[in-house]
C-alpha cells in the first residue's frame, strides 16, 4: 500500500466494487443509446432537413433509440 491513507478493509473494497457493478449495470442504456444514435453532425443534418421538407425523421429515429433502450 503505497498512500499514507490506511488501507480500506477488504469488506470496504468489496462494497464498493459492488456499488460499482450495480452503477454500471443500471447505465447500460445509456451506453447501448449512445452507440446507436447517429453521429451528431447526421442527426443536425436530419433536423436541418425535416424543418425544410415537414418531416419528423429526426424525432422518429430518438424515439425508435429510447424504445429499444429504455431507461429503467
Amino acid at each position: 500500500w503505497y498512500s499514507d491513507q490506511p488501507r480500506p478493509s477488504d469488506e470496504a473494497i468489496a462494497e464498493a466494487v459492488t456499488a460499482y457493478e450495480t452503477q454500471w449495470e443500471a447505465n447500460a442504456y445509456q451506453r447501448q443509446r449512445a452507440v446507436t444514435y447517429w453521429p451528431l453532425a447526421d442527426q443536425l443534418d436530419a433536423i436541418y432537413w425535416d424543418k425544410k421538407h415537414g418531416t419528423n425523421i429526426w424525432e422518429q429515429h430518438i424515439e425508435a433509440v429510447k424504445a429499444t433502450y429504455p431507461k429503467p
